[in-house]
């Protein structure tokens, strides 16, 4: 049963327990259950809920400090940033090396949209626990969105030395494209097909590649691998289309290049600058037959779509629920 499930159970027992409480309960204690009843509220999304039952515990109990932690979560979740930060920097006048509260410190600062100061404590989390696996990702991203790819790659290379996950070495390949170092982008692409097989981000990922550096066969053999994975029309129909495209004007296989042009058009294929690019890029000899394959195509299109239409050349309207 899903998490939200346990959380409503959880939170109508503890409520019910309060409820049911026949001799005094201590501060301490009731604070406790209120912070309880909080964690129940947030696990629902109900975060403006959450935050009171949070602050009730404080009010009873100043020094728990998860409450305010958590009330500081919950006020991130609903934007009030400036309330949030206040709390965390109290926490963390408290314990300047607590870990969690400096990476929740950067998360607040870029959700307040101060990057510079989010990478201040993801980097003073890293100068406490060099291996803290969070800041160092965080940090990545933060350089990568900045376009610093050699810091960028500089962390990630960090992270891969305590965990190898495919998330890493993805994000690593697209910092070493980024770079223009095709060869090392190409080794981390080629090393992830041969452990994920199937994986249709590193086989799109791995054809643009091919295309920027000119190894169209390549890119041809990574686009069948994305038209064998089955995917939607709407991808289907541009996977054939750039086939076409790559072998019609880069390869010199009309031919070939025709047929996947049109397998692209009958599954949809209608972008009408796209088509005329490619038509004005074709030789003479060869320019009139496509034009009258693309205008063919697309005028059966519209007819089909007129076809759509009642006797009246309206549209009909749609069924919806009574």
């Amino acid at each position: 049963m899903s998490r939200q499930f346990w959380a409503f159970n959880g939170l109508l027992i503890l409520i019910a327990s309060l409820l049911s409480c026949q001799t005094t309960v201590s501060k301490v204690d009731l604070s406790r259950d209120y912070y309880n009843i909080g964690n129940a509220y947030s696990d629902l999304g109900e975060y403006v809920k959450a935050a009171e039952y949070f602050e009730r515990a404080l009010v009873l109990n100043p020094d728990l400090n998860q409450a305010a932690f958590n009330l500081a979560r919950t006020n991130l979740e609903t934007e009030n940033y400036e309330t949030a930060l206040t709390l965390l920097e109290d926490l963390e006048a408290e314990d300047s090396e607590n870990l969690i509260v400096l990476e929740m410190l950067g998360y607040a600062w870029y959700k307040r949209g101060d990057e510079e100061k989010a990478g201040e404590y993801y980097r003073r989390s890293l100068s406490i626990n060099p291996a803290h696996v969070r800041s160092l990702y965080n940090l990545s991203l933060l350089e990568k969105r900045n376009k610093n790819w050699g810091m960028s790659r500089y962390y990630l290379e960090n992270l891969l030395k305590l965990e190898d996950k495919k998330e890493y070495r993805v994000l690593i390949a697209e910092l070493a494209a980024a770079e223009e170092e095709y060869d090392l982008a190409l080794d981390y692409y080629e090393d992830l097909v041969l452990e994920y097989d199937g994986d249709t981000v590193v086989y799109g990922a791995m054809k643009d590649l091919y295309l920027k550096t000119e190894m169209y066969y390549k890119a041809l053999e990574m686009l069948d691998l994305l038209i064998e994975s089955e995917p939607e029309d709407s991808l289907l129909k541009d996977y054939y289309f750039e086939k076409g495209n790559i072998e019609i004007l880069y390869l010199d296989d009309i031919i070939l290049g025709q047929d996947h042009l049109i397998q692209a058009l009958d599954a949809g294929y209608s972008d009408k600058e796209t088509l005329d690019a490619l038509v004005s890029a074709i030789d003479l000899p060869y320019k009139g037959e496509f034009e009258k394959i693309i205008k063919d195509h697309l005028k059966e299109e519209e007819v089909q779509g007129d076809d759509e239409t009642d006797s009246d050349g309206e549209e009909e309207e749609p069924i919806t629920e009574g």
